[in-house]
């Protein structure tokens, strides 16, 4: 192989041309199989034949001039080669025909014919070794074997051997002329026309390599004026970098990032600054010690030696957040980035950054702390309490709602506070949601409606909590008004109630002493009946509170309804103080009053929660809203717990949208991709609520995160997830411009393979051709040229696309199998089968794809057989697969392999190597898969199976 690659490759090195190149080196690949044959053709007829004197000097004559050509290119004579390689097979044919003849002495019209037709095939040299911009030496070369061509008939004439001169007579004989002259020109134009389009290829590929070079040119001086700049900077930047140090060294310091190295070579790791203080370690600490690792991450130290291990080995980043003790006994949460360090292809070490997020994590638990915190407070408080938006659908809930109401919670979730309200409530309530919006307190009365039909009368305290919703604690007081309008009927009854009520009441006396007070009241005062009737109603009331006196509350019930409520502190006997919730009705004789009844009930618990509550919200408000991290946290519903401004921003820019607490943002998608995003996280919340921790990348709304998800558990149970999302856009997109690069290079690659595969497959063609020929069967030879010109025609047409309909691709294999079979003498039987659901004509496949596989089961498989051999070609799709399978009977790859190497020069196939190389360049954008199978059937190798599988 190196000496035959030594020959061919002569003279390539005088020209720079790629063009040229090729011309060379098939100019020298024809001169090597010219040679070839003729020393074949002798070697045959020393063993089937005699050998004269004149057959051994015309045969040797033959070898030495088709050697010529190599000869000159290998002394640069290029050019000059190739006009020798166009006149001399020509020449030396004639020359071999006119000896030949000479000592024959019976002529036969299929010898003239024949040799015409030899001719024939030389005229196509020209076409193949020269590039049609050199017109002079392209028609120089093509005048030799067209005037031995033209005048074969004068020239044998001249030397007596004349068709007619030798008493032929065929009245057909002289259109023999007109016949060669189509012939010709059939040939001629096809070439011709197929040349240029290979040189048109070959200009677009020029273009794009002259383009690229350009580029490259403006590339390199942009990078030395860049340079000359750095240049310029240098000394100055030199002089800042011990300050860059520091600000690097400060930098690190304040967002508690460490950088670390690790060089296989070395076995040594290296920590900046900032590790050794995330750790609480001196700089002089030597990390390289044994056990450190173990130390550092204790049960974890496992799983960062198989991250570090896979990085070393495999080239996987990683991106862990574990647990660390440092060796002084503090517990930090790190998050560790590690990266493969390469010097070209080999890994000699890994990189990365260590980031203490200790201060995330506590606050992470912080919030978890204060939602369990908030949550238990929310549902213990002994009042009902519901929160809605300001349109009044309810987001939330407490226990103390659902048993007033006798809804579930689900049920209350799922309902509008106006369906609650009994039907002269609701426009009074409408306005009362229109004044909490501008920040008002709005305390009232409303009558509501339970499950079961009953009204009830509650005592409302409603205020804003938030952006976008509404607080309302909301007390029954059924039972209270029952009482009051008791006292109003009758004082018998009222006393009744009045001492048995559960509620704290007392009687006061206009002028503000007490009247009566009951047993309730007493306790919550810690007074006994006695000590409060020797007191007033304003030695009760807190310090800060007594701005309200007696008379300023006559005054403004005056001409007022006869209701009126208030919150106030008391002062226990023991001196604490004790929040108070206080109704006042005014009992009247006319205009004149004589008495308020006062329902007094100790709120002070769920004043204290409230306060706490608000707290909580205040600082779980400044930990997560102080980030650009997107934070949120979802129940097991998948509605709203809690998110931060952040998230919220990302949320009304990306999807025009505004969050609720309490409402699944996803719920009801109206668009396609708004049904793609709700199952993505619907899958990670599912997985994160089965108690699973996960980071993972993805991209939403045009921009990538790398994002992790834990769940919130609270007494061994999973009761919701929280989500932190970091935005990595800007490096995810310098990724996708790589592989943007990378795919144009493969087209371009793609696109040059193209070119190289066209002319081989006509080549062989052409050697099929000048392999009938030589039997002198002039009727069949017309026939072969015909299905050639077809041949040549759907070349012409689809070549120049990567892409052609499958139904022509298979009109192509039928015209070259029915070739090969007229040119074997129909050695072997053709089955093609096309699946009857596969619509041919609207499915495209790659050019010229099964082509390479099929003429290598003819020539090697069933060639070789002594017996007859069936080809067998099936087409059909599944799964979405089209899949060809070239499955012959002949003797196998194996015997093939054996049988060339015995009766041929070593030769490597440049047609399935330029195929595989293209299905290794179409995978990349089409999913071709081949598979290649040796037969057998219990007796040893029986043909040969292909199968080539195309995505569509």
């Amino acid at each position: 192989m190196p000496l035959i690659k030594a020959i061919t490759e002569a003279g390539t090195a005088f020209t720079s041309s790629k063009a040229e190149k090729r011309n060379i080196t098939l100019s020298n690949y024809i001169s090597l199989v010219a040679a070839s044959a003729t020393l074949f053709l002798l070697l045959g007829r020393f063993v089937f034949a005699f050998v004269n004197l004149a057959v051994l000097s015309t045969l040797t004559l033959g070898i030495f001039l088709f050697i010529i050509p190599i000869i000159l290119n290998r002394f640069g004579l290029i050019r000059v080669s190739r006009l020798a390689l166009c006149w001399l097979p020509a020449i030396f044919q004639l020359y071999a025909s006119v000896r030949t003849m000479g000592e024959a002495v019976a002529f036969e019209s299929s010898t003239y014919v024949g040799l015409r037709f030899f001719m024939l095939a030389f005229s196509c040299f020209p076409f193949l070794v020269f590039d049609m911009k050199w017109n002079w030496l392209f028609i120089t070369g093509l005048i030799g074997p067209l005037a031995c061509l033209f005048l074969f008939d004068p020239l044998l004439n001249f030397v007596n051997l004349g068709y007619y001169q030798q008493g032929l007579s065929d009245p057909s004989y002289e259109f023999n002329n007109v016949r060669t002259f189509i012939a010709c020109w059939i040939i001629g134009f096809s070439c011709y026309f197929l040349k240029s389009l290979i040189e048109q290829s070959d200009a677009v590929n020029e273009k794009l390599l002259y383009e690229l070079e350009a580029k490259n040119q403006v590339i390199q001086k942009q990078a030395e004026h860049e340079l000359h700049q750095l240049n310029e900077q240098l000394y100055a930047n030199l002089q800042q970098l011990s300050e860059r140090e520091f600000i690097l060294s400060q930098s690190q310091r304040i967002a508690k990032v460490g950088s670390w190295q690790y060089r296989i070579k070395e076995k040594n790791m290296y920590w900046s600054d900032e590790m050794y203080n995330i750790f609480g370690l001196d700089k002089h600490f030597n990390i390289n010690i044994p056990k450190i690792s173990e130390t550092l991450w204790g049960n974890q130290n496992v799983l960062m030696q198989d991250a570090l291990k896979n990085v070393l080995t495999k080239g996987i980043p990683y991106d862990l957040t574990i647990q660390a003790k440092t060796p002084l006994g503090y517990n930090k949460w790190v998050r560790v980035y590690g990266f493969p360090v390469k010097e070209g292809p080999v890994i000699v070490g890994a990189s990365g950054i260590c980031h203490d997020i200790t201060f995330y994590k506590e606050a992470e638990e912080q919030i978890r702390f204060n939602e369990r915190k908030y949550r238990m407070l929310f549902e213990q408080a002994s009042d009902a309490i519901v929160v809605t938006d300001f349109h009044g659908n309810i987001s939330d809930v407490n226990s103390a709602l659902c048993s007033i109401f006798g809804y579930s919670k689900t049920e209350l979730l799922q309902k509008n506070i106006n369906e609650l309200l009994d039907e002269k409530d609701r426009l009074e309530n409408a306005f009362a949601t229109e004044a909490i919006a501008h920040g008002a307190h709005v305390f009232g009365e409303r009558t509501m409606v339970t499950k079961d039909g009953r009204n009830i009368v509650v005592e409302a305290n409603v205020k804003r909590s938030g952006e976008e919703s509404i607080m309302g604690i909301i007390r029954e007081v059924t039972e209270l008004k029952e009482v009051q309008r008791q006292v109003q009927l009758s004082e018998a009854r009222f006393r009744g109630a009045f001492e048995d009520s559960a509620i704290g009441m007392a009687l006061v006396a206009p002028e503000g002493s007490w009247l009566k007070v009951n047993r309730a009241f007493c306790k919550m005062t810690g007074y006994s009946e006695e000590e409060l009737l020797t007191m007033t109603f304003q030695q009760m009331i807190h310090a800060d509170d007594a701005k309200l006196d007696l008379a300023t509350m006559q005054r403004t019930l005056a001409g007022e309804p006869d209701v009126f409520q208030f919150q106030k502190r008391y002062i226990h006997k023991n001196g604490s103080t004790v929040w108070v919730h206080i109704n006042v009705s005014v009992i009247r004789d006319k205009h004149t009053i004589l008495y308020f009844v006062v329902q007094v009930e100790d709120i002070t618990e769920d004043r204290l929660a409230r306060e706490k509550l608000m707290l909580s919200e205040a600082n779980l408000n400044a930990t997560i809203n102080n980030t650009e991290i997107l934070i949120w946290s979802v129940d097991r519903e998948f509605r709203l717990i809690t998110f931060n401004r952040a998230f919220q921003q990302f949320v009304r820019e990306t999807f025009k949208k505004e969050l609720i607490p309490g409402v699944d943002p996803l719920e009801n998608p109206a668009t396609p991709e708004g049904l793609t995003l709700k199952t993505f996280w619907s899958n990670i919340y599912m997985r994160a609520l089965a108690g699973e921790a996960l980071t993972f990348e993805h991209s939403t709304g045009g921009r990538d995160f790398i994002t992790s998800v834990s769940p919130i558990i609270e007494d061994t149970k999973v009761i919701g997830v929280s989500v932190f999302a970091d935005n990595v856009t800007e490096r995810k997109m310098k990724d996708r411009e790589l592989v943007e690069a990378q795919a144009k290079i493969g087209e371009l690659k793609l696109m040059a393979l193209r070119s190289v595969m066209n002319p081989h497959f006509v080549f062989n063609v052409l050697n099929s051709i000048q392999y009938y020929i030589t039997k002198n069967d002039r009727l069949n030879a017309i026939n072969y040229l015909s299905m050639f010109s077809k041949l040549i025609r759907s070349i012409l047409n689809h070549s120049v696309n990567n892409k052609i309909k499958l139904a022509e691709e298979i009109e192509m294999l039928k015209h070259y199998v029915n070739l090969e079979m007229t040119r074997f003498e129909n050695k072997f039987n053709f089955v093609l089968t096309v699946a009857p659901d596969i619509d041919a004509d609207s499915i495209e496949i790659p050019s010229l794809l099964v082509q390479p596989y099929v003429e290598n089961a003819i020539l090697h498989g069933l060639y070789n057989k002594k017996s007859e051999g069936t080809l067998r070609i099936s087409v059909f799709e599944r799964d979405e697969i089209l899949t060809f399978e070239i499955e012959d009977d002949g003797v196998g790859r194996e015997e093939a392999r054996r049988l060339k190497s015995k009766n041929a020069p070593a030769h490597k196939s440049m047609g399935i190597k330029i195929t595989e190389e293209r299905l290794k360049l179409i995978n990349e954008s089409n999913n071709v898969a081949l598979q290649i199978i040796d037969l057998n059937n219990g007796h040893g190798p029986a043909g040969t199976k292909v199968v080539i599988g195309v995505r569509v």
